[in-house]
């Protein structure tokens, strides 16, 4: 899931700047930004974040300096700054356009978005006590980046929610449409057989004919597992936690069921729901994959 975190702290007269942005992907990723001088932290850190996230490519940066440094030129933070300009334009967005967007000055002044330079190492002694203080405040950090990705992932779980309620609904119309299409299909082939009757054809083997094709066009079984994966991606959402990976391979079994739902069917409004079953399942697939 998507996130953002960016925690400023101090310990004594040491400056720590801890940034995590988190976006979508399928395994845990983790790639650091760390100053030079400190290369043993990183194993450890990604000991501490792997105890937070089980998914996701996280970039984790490190800014580190004495709190009494001087001079130095100033720096903008562009990531931070490209976070502020997006959450302003989703806010714009769902506002319709309305109230006014965020001036220059207003973006230039934002804590963390200028500040100065800092050089790229650290070149006091690394000691098991600043490692300690460093994973410390990492973890704060990922905390207020666990808590953006929980908010993000409650409001998924009600749109899925949502779109496995259409799938069901969906579901349900291909039920109620089938005795129409069996009626029709074995008046036609009843018909059909009439005729062939007329010709001298062996009635027995026309009607174990229709019922092996009645038989061959049924879509029972593929309907009652749709209605069980269904339920069960229901009951996954709503225990919570890292579901994402259950989820997904669900979600291959619905679109296993509707392709061979669709490959059976042989009424056009039949068809026509099979194809908005699999549009549906298609974007369920494309939210899970925002899910951990």
């Amino acid at each position: 899931m998507t996130g953002f975190s960016r925690l400023e702290s101090s310990e004594g007269d040491v400056e720590i700047v801890w940034q995590l942005k988190s976006v979508n992907h399928r395994y845990l990723e983790i790639h650091f930004r760390l100053p030079d001088g400190l290369g043993d932290l990183e194993g450890m850190a990604r000991k501490r974040l792997q105890a937070f996230f089980s998914r996701g490519h996280l970039d984790c940066s490190l800014a580190l300096r004495r709190g009494n440094g001087t001079g130095g030129t100033m720096v903008l933070d562009e990531a931070l700054l490209e976070e502020l300009l997006s959450m302003e334009g989703r806010l714009r967005t769902r506002l319709d356009g309305r109230g006014a967007g965020l001036s220059l000055g207003k973006l230039l002044s934002w804590p963390g978005v200028v500040r100065q330079a800092q050089g790229s190492g650290w070149s006091e002694p690394v000691t098991p006590a600043l490692l300690e203080i460093l994973l410390l405040h990492l973890e704060k950090a990922a905390r207020e980046l666990e808590a953006t990705r929980r908010r993000e992932g409650e409001l998924l779980t009600e749109l899925l929610q949502k779109q496995l309620s259409d799938l069901a609904v969906l579901v349900e119309q291909v039920e109620n449409r089938l005795p129409t299409v069996r009626s029709e299909l074995e008046c036609r082939l009843r018909q059909r057989l009439a005729e062939l009757g007329e010709t001298g054809a062996d009635p027995v083997r026309l009607s174990q004919e229709i019922v092996f094709y009645l038989h061959r066009m049924d879509v029972a079984e593929e309907l009652d597992r749709l209605k069980v994966h269904i339920r069960e991606m229901k009951a996954i959402l709503e225990q919570g936690g890292p579901v994402g990976r259950r989820l997904d391979f669900l979600c291959q079994e619905l679109h296993r069921e509707a392709n061979t739902l669709g490959s059976k069917s042989q009424d056009g409004q039949l068809t026509r729901l099979g194809v908005d079953m699999k549009v549906a399942i298609e974007k369920l697939r494309e939210q899970i994959q925002n899910l951990e």
